[in-house]
């Protein structure tokens, strides 16, 4: 447990002063200090504070446990009279961090919010077509991303950066852009996916890996000429990042909090061609990935393997399944365990990722708070084709069942009331509603209670002294 002190400072006249005795004494002489929660004595009757020098006076004490107050009472002897006073205290805390509970979590739908908006024209008797509720969805999910930089799009995107290859001698056909290596054998990342040669003095980028021993140069950055037995350096000068990376901050490994410095991709990219070098990381930027997307570039060629992390900011998922449309819910499916077999049904690629929500009878299941709920609901892993997908999770078996097929918005729990009171007000500005300013007023209301909750961990109250106390002694006179 922890130590939690308390102290007081004696002046008199403005000067600090010893006094002649200093106790923790409660004025029925049966307590110094107690819990406030039991009322139990923890320091006794009569216990001195301790003389940390002139004027100062301090007693620590262990706490019994956290998320306590405690109750005390300073008297002091001065001049032949006693002053003696009430005081409180709170001891520590313990730090409350964010749980992920064991279950499947849940997640807001596009299907949840159509029928939100649905409920909600209904109850205003406002007749709004299905193509404006999905716009006014879509609308408010882009307007909550960009409000604020939310944790839920925050993670960590790991990088195995491979050593630098020497070994052996490659000989060079230009006609075919073949490099053939001898004394050794191309490692399996040797591809067009970031894959790059030192060779005969020149800057060289791998198309694709054809062999153990052949790879083939790209057309532009090759060394333009036949080249027989040369030395060879072979590296990664780029590593492709995921396509829902929209930005990142600097890296990070297991050896500095602060790597390397980043610089402009061009500039990355004379280094290469100009000071051809093999050693620890200085240089990176992100730039674009030939092959697409974005990549990671790095300089000089690594002459050890390292794990670098990344910090990166997700780009949320986009939404086009609401649930209703006839490849989501078409059919009826078994489940046995992650896989699912359709009958009739229309499964697309396109699904990986989305939300399969389960009914536990052959009727098409509503969002979580319709007349026939879902009765499991989970992620998509991978379709194989119009008849099979599989699961990440395990889900209930069951011979047949109706379901629906949703994608999922990328905002934490905290955050499903701000989309869906900021998809009324979209839908209100659109419909000409009388009542946009109130919706408006709602829907900033459940943006701000969102930021609020983004902050997943209460900060710890440490117990401490706190320094020490000034009281006026003329206010504490206890008289004989």
């Amino acid at each position: 447990m922890s130590q939690l002190t308390i102290g007081i400072q004696v002046r008199i006249g403005g000067v600090l002063t010893d006094v002649t005795t200093a106790l923790l004494s409660n004025q029925a002489g049966t307590a110094g200090l107690i819990r406030d929660d039991t009322l139990e004595v923890l320091v006794p009757d009569g216990t001195p504070f301790v003389h940390d020098g002139t004027g100062l006076y301090s007693y620590t004490f262990t706490e019994p446990a956290t998320n306590l107050t405690y109750t005390y009472w300073p008297e002091l002897l001065y001049a032949g009279a006693t002053y003696r006073w009430e005081d409180h205290v709170a001891g520590a805390t313990e730090t409350f961090a964010a749980v992920t509970a064991a279950t499947t979590p849940g997640w807001l739908t596009y299907q949840e919010c159509i029928e939100y908006l649905e409920s909600f024209t209904r109850g205003a008797a406002v007749g709004i077509g299905p193509g404006v509720r999905r716009e006014a969805v879509v609308a408010a999910y882009e307007e909550v991303i960009q409000a604020h930089e939310w944790l839920f799009l925050r993670d960590v995107h790991p990088i195995q950066a491979y050593a630098s290859q020497t070994t052996g001698t490659i000989s060079y056909d230009h006609a075919t852009r073949i490099a053939t290596l001898t004394g050794a054998t191309f490692p399996a990342w040797a591809t067009g996916e970031g894959a790059a040669l030192y060779l005969d003095d020149m800057f060289c980028t791998v198309e694709e890996r054809l062999s153990a021993t052949q790879v083939r140069l790209t057309t532009g950055m090759n060394p333009g000429a036949d080249v027989t037995a040369g030395s060879y350096t072979l590296f990664m000068w780029f590593y492709p990042l995921p396509a829902d990376v929209m930005y990142t901050a600097e890296p990070v490994s297991e050896l500095s909090a602060i790597l390397g410095q980043q610089v402009a991709w061009g500039d990355l990219a004379r280094l290469h061609r100009w000071t051809q070098q093999t050693g620890a990381f200085r240089r990176w930027c992100i730039g674009p990935n030939p092959n697409g997307g974005d990549a990671m570039y790095v300089y000089p060629a690594f002459d050890s393997a390292v794990r670098l992390d990344l910090p990166i900011k997700k780009r949320p998922r986009e939404i086009r399944r609401t649930g209703f449309g006839p490849s989501d819910c078409a059919g009826t499916i078994a489940v046995n365990g992650t896989a699912v077999i359709g009958t009739g049904t229309i499964f697309a690629a396109s699904m990986a990722g989305a939300i399969l929500r389960i009914s536990d009878t052959t009727v098409k299941p509503d969002g979580r708070n319709g007349d026939t709920a879902f009765f499991e609901e989970r992620e998509i892993s991978s379709v194989a084709d119009a008849t099979h997908l599989t699961l990440k999770a395990s889900a209930t078996s069951r011979a047949s069942a109706g379901y629906r097929v949703t994608d999922p918005l990328s905002v934490g729990r905290h955050a499903w009331d701000a989309v869906l009171k900021g998809a009324r007000k979209q839908l209100g500005q659109m419909a000409d509603l009388k009542n946009q300013a109130e919706l408006e007023r709602a829907a900033f209301l459940a943006l701000h209670q969102a930021k609020a909750g983004d902050a997943k961990e209460q900060p710890r109250r440490v117990a401490w002294s706190g320094g020490y106390r000034s009281y006026r002694l003329v206010d504490s006179y206890v008289p004989d």
